[in-house]
């Protein structure tokens, strides 16, 4: 499994093929009112890395951190853009922490505003190819509150199975919660 180009140098999905209403790319500092958007919802916040509260010099710590990310080599963290106008409206990151298993797993979010529009399925389909075919992770994970049904729409989209659930698997919002693990392996049909 590689994880960067020759030099060192990260290898990123590349555009996606033919019209294509999103796209995924690198954080960058115009990013800092989609965060700001995005800490505004406490769900999001409870699932996510990002800061809470959040202001504009918050939101830059957070863009800072998701280079970090990158640079380490456990994770590649990206933004979902509108493929028109470049603007961010949701982040996704690929997690390389049990890459040594032949495991990534997946966390996707979309700011309010954003939501309904297919930016998550189509960033969750892009992404998991790539991973698939560029970097050659055999099986990817979601893990999904049963309650999530635009989530667990999401996951289908992409190609994900739910394999079962798993119970109190992790705290969120201050409490053990229940989540579906869903997968999808290298040669699964694609959407």
């Amino acid at each position: 499994m590689t994880g960067a180009r020759p030099g060192g140098a990260p290898l990123l999905p590349p555009p996606p093929p033919g019209p294509s209403p999103f796209l995924l790319r690198l954080w960058e500092e115009a990013d800092l009112p989609l965060v700001v958007a995005a800490a505004a919802d406490p769900y999001t916040v409870s699932v996510t890395t990002l800061p809470d509260p959040c202001d504009e010099a918050a939101a830059r710590r957070y863009i800072e951190s998701r280079a970090l990310v990158l640079s380490r080599g456990v994770g590649v963290p990206l933004v979902i853009a509108d493929t028109r106008t470049g603007r961010g409206v949701g982040g996704i990151t690929l997690s390389l922490r049990d890459a040594a298993e032949g495991r990534g797993s997946l966390g996707y979010w979309v700011a309010p505003g954003y939501r309904g529009c297919g930016a998550a399925a189509h960033a969750l389909r892009l992404a998991s190819a790539w991973a698939h075919d560029a970097l050659g992770v055999p099986r990817l994970e979601l893990a999904i509150e049963p309650w999530n049904t635009g989530s667990l729409r999401v996951a289908g989209a992409a190609g994900f199975r739910r394999e079962g659930l798993m119970r109190r698997w992790q705290e969120i919002g201050g409490e053990r919660r229940d989540l579906y693990l869903y997968a999808r392996l290298a040669g699964d049909p694609r959407p």
